[in-house]
């Protein structure tokens, strides 16, 4: 009979920021928002000093204009309570954390995953995106999550290490809750090694390079035919 190798002792992890792509998708997020803001300006200006424009098309921009900075500050709001900046995985679970309230946003042991259908962890891969980790947790009814690990507050950032957490939390499981089944897919939709429990960070580079040429072919071959 073959032995199974041993499990690779299971180390704390937390998230990391990456910086500079939080930069990025902050300052577009920003530029959003000032549109929105200068779409507003710009229906005021209409509604109260633009005489000759028509009332109905007056009332329509200041609607849009209320309507878009009404969805980005609904969405501050709800994100500053509950959502997350910060995720550790220890040897009790998964906590999530706000790093602007000091406060914890949720926590998930490791007794409070379940077991449902074929996989109690599985892979989801969506037409469009990254994929995604989807789980069981303990409920009436069982509540089921899509985890990316990508931080989810309002203030988009990014986490450098996402691929470390992935790898960590298969290790727990393999550590904390063995009987749980794990889909297969997921080592390889997220470059996990399944015998070592680590990101294979260079293949992931690979394959995001080869991604990029192809596109650029594509978009050559598409410029030289037109």
């Amino acid at each position: 009979m073959l032995k199974k190798n041993p499990l690779p002792p299971f180390v704390a992890i937390k998230s990391k920021e990456n910086i500079v792509l939080s930069i990025i998708i902050s300052a577009c997020a920003f530029f959003i928002i000032a549109v929105c803001l200068l779409l507003l300006l710009g229906a005021v200006y209409i509604l109260f000093v633009e005489e000759d424009e028509p009332i109905f098309l007056k009332v329509i921009v200041l609607l849009i204009g209320l309507v878009m900075n009404g969805i980005w500050v609904y969405l501050w709001k709800r994100s500053a309570l509950t959502r997350y900046t910060d995720v550790t995985i220890n040897e009790k679970g998964i906590f999530y954390d706000n790093r602007y309230t000091g406060k914890p946003v949720r926590q998930v042991k490791w007794a409070d995953f379940r077991s449902r259908d074929n996989y109690a962890v599985d892979c989801i891969e969506p037409s469009k995106g990254l994929p995604l980790l989807g789980w069981w947790e303990a409920g009436e009814p069982l509540l089921r999550r899509h985890e990316a690990f990508r931080m989810s507050h309002f203030y988009p950032g990014a986490f450098k290490n996402r691929g470390e957490l992935i790898a960590t939390l298969l290790l727990g499981f393999a550590h904390f809750r063995p009987e749980l089944t794990i889909d297969p897919k997921i080592y390889s939709s997220f470059h996990i090694d399944e015998q070592k429990y680590v990101f294979k960070r260079k293949q992931k580079i690979i394959e995001s390079l080869f991604i990029l040429l192809f596109f650029i072919v594509i978009c050559l071959l598409i410029y030289l035919w037109v």
